[in-house]
């Protein structure tokens, strides 16, 4: 509830004070993101935990422009895995692989998102991908065919960011 008061809430914050402090460090993250690559760059296990939160934000934030800014940073995130994808698996090197993915690269937790997205049909369901099934985020079609087109050969560089090193 938006008008709860310090003493509602266990961190002794007003409602106010969380969405501003939320608002800042989501900000903040895009921008990061957006200029220096994300950190658990190209990951099989982790790409759905961007994935799934930026659907439900860009769905529900009642803030337009934070809730374009959700919606570009989802674009973003499915475009950098759509260049990786290619006939349902993700290709690359990868941070964060699960021990089935490292066997089984088609058993990956983002394919499910990437098979919703990219291809509209979901073998590798798990249940992430409910959420994007509820809202009214479309991929777009310009990043469906990164996805699927390889009519053409291509070569990729990119630049990823490592994570903070705290010593």
């Amino acid at each position: 509830r938006p008008d709860l008061a310090d003493t509602e809430w266990f961190m002794g914050k007003s409602s106010k004070e969380i969405y501003a402090e939320s608002k800042e460090y989501l900000d903040h993250w895009i921008d990061e993101t957006v200029r220096f690559g994300q950190e658990e760059w190209s990951s099989p296990r982790y790409g759905y935990y961007y994935i799934t939160p930026l659907i439900l934000l860009a769905e529900y934030t009642k803030d337009a422009r934070l809730q374009h800014r959700f919606e570009m940073m989802l674009e973003y995130e499915l475009a950098d895995y759509a260049s990786d994808y290619l006939s349902g698996s993700y290709c690359g090197a990868h941070s964060r692989v699960s021990d089935d993915c490292a066997i089984d690269p088609r058993k990956a937790e983002i394919n499910s998102y990437g098979e919703y997205f990219f291809e509209d049909s979901v073998s590798h369901l798990l249940p992430d991908v409910a959420f994007a099934a509820m809202t009214s985020f479309e991929c777009p079609k310009i990043i469906r065919q990164i996805a699927t087109d390889r009519s053409e050969p291509y070569e990729q560089f990119s630049l990823k960011r490592g994570r903070q090193m705290l010593r």
